[in-house]
């Protein structure tokens, strides 16, 4: 059984049948343990499953199959798997750097001597820089072009990623990176201090929603978002090829590359901080002047700003603040602070909770402003 990350599985044995429907050792269940009918597999299980590096199905390391069940012919195996006694099937596989290890009663594999154990080539992976510039319209300010790095300068930006507790996923990376406590020193020039933490996405070219791998980032006051040491480009490492990328911020909504890039191991240049660069969807950033900058207002990261009714982001404020001391301030790191200057403020001058309001329309607060990315 290959549990899958959508709730459903797939099962490979020696079956010809389940629940009626025929199935020839190999079938999908869907979350519910029902046959999932759309699963039509062209090839026969009984021996190991495997997902590859963007999820499609390996079949007794022999075959590469589509979500319909129909065989992939670019993944060829040849022979495959034999021994004295003629063909033969792995009894374990693992996906590997891009290809596979099987192991079983197997003496060679097309035609290659093994003595039962063998690497299959599939895809080679390699380092894939991305230079990234993105505004947050909380902390920017459109008379420098900069955004403030008040959370750096009052020490409160912390050195362990926040991104997790937040909500985010991480993909194909560890959670809980921290970045030395110097990174978080005041910078020369002055514009590559840094702000905060943000994340980066590599997205699959034809189905954008599927997050291939993450990178936990920190973003420059110019916009610049760079690796832990606060100065070096941000890395993917995948098979070079056609991606979309998506960045994230706390209390932002992100966005998403209209169309995918080619993303090779020379440095791909993407200006989400220029309004001529495309997004995915409708409206995904704000104009301010000459700038593009990311939505402020979704304070509890569910992909949505809301300024009234259920699970609204204003609340959140207020509630930070205190709910019976509407005029009151809270310092520190707070999820509420959109603005990032280090204080939580839900009346007044430079408060956390007009950007949400000027977000969903000032004259339309039922309004929900929903973020771009599938």
């Amino acid at each position: 059984i290959l549990p899958l990350g959508n709730g459903k599985c797939y099962v490979s044995g020696t079956f010809t049948e389940y629940d009626g429907n025929t199935a020839n050792g190999l079938c999908r269940l869907n979350t519910d343990g029902s046959f999932d009918a759309s699963f039509s597999p062209t090839v026969q299980g009984g021996g190991p499953l495997v997902l590859d590096h963007v999820g499609r199905l390996i079949v007794n390391a022999r075959y590469r199959l589509n979500d319909d069940g129909s065989t992939d012919t670019s993944f060829n195996t040849g022979t495959g798997f034999a021994n004295a006694f003629g063909s033969t099937t792995p009894t374990a596989v693992a996906y590997h750097q891009g290809g596979f290890i099987a192991t079983g009663d197997f003496t060679s594999f097309n035609g290659i001597g093994r003595d039962r154990i063998a690497r299959i080539n599939g895809v080679t992976f390699a380092n894939l820089p991305v230079s990234m510039r993105v505004l947050l319209e909380g902390p920017y300010d459109a008379n420098t072009l900069l955004m403030n790095d008040g959370l750096r300068a009052a020490g409160l930006i912390p050195t362990t990623e926040p991104l997790t507790t937040s909500g985010f996923s991480h993909v194909g990376e560890p959670a809980g990176q921290t970045a030395a406590a110097s990174v978080f020193n005041a910078a020369s020039p002055a514009f590559n201090s840094i702000v905060d933490w943000v994340l980066l996405e590599l997205r699959d070219a034809t189905s954008p929603s599927t997050v291939l791998q993450t990178r936990t980032c920190l973003i420059q006051r110019e916009g610049e978002v760079v690796g832990l040491d606060g100065v070096s480009p941000v890395i993917f490492n995948y098979p070079a090829g056609n991606y979309h990328v998506a960045v994230r911020a706390r209390g932002h909504l992100g966005c998403m590359t209209a169309s995918p890039l080619a993303l090779s191991t020379t440095t791909t240049n993407i200006l989400f901080s220029l309004p001529a660069t495309s997004t995915y969807g409708t409206g995904a950033r704000k104009t301010i002047g000459t700038r593009a900058v990311l939505l402020a207002g979704d304070v509890d990261h569910d992909g949505s700003i809301r300024y009234t009714g259920a699970n609204n982001d204003r609340d959140r404020v207020l509630v930070r603040v205190g709910s019976t001391t509407p005029n009151g301030t809270v310092t520190g790191y707070w999820p509420e602070d959109l603005n990032m200057d280090g204080v939580v403020k839900y009346t007044g001058t430079s408060n956390d909770r007009d950007p949400i309001l000027t977000n969903v329309g000032g004259t339309t607060p039922n309004g929900v402003r929903v973020q771009q990315i599938p």
